[in-house]
């Protein structure tokens, strides 16, 4: 007769061993994730601003590049830098 081995106290350490790097791993990739559809939609919200500033713009001409700035900072605050010419 064969005896059955009934020690089973290292199995859940090697599953988790061999488990845990992919959950990891998921997880990690879940909040980069989140963070790049952050910083898209960020852009996406200063573009509108910034163009619906330079569209509507002043009554007495066209817009400067710090008027759509100062827009951006007030609609978009996370959004900041210098517009180039």
């Amino acid at each position: 007769m064969m005896r059955q081995c009934t020690a089973r106290s290292g199995q859940a350490l090697i599953e988790f061993v061999l488990v845990a790097p992919l959950l990891f791993f998921l997880i990690l990739g879940i909040l980069v994730f989140g963070l790049y559809l952050n910083a898209v939609t960020t852009v996406q919200q200063a573009v509108r601003v910034g163009t619906r500033a330079a569209a509507v713009g002043d009554t007495l001409g066209c817009p400067g590049d710090s008027a759509i700035q100062e827009a951006n900072h007030q609609q978009s605050p996370t959004v900041y830098g210098e517009v180039d010419d």
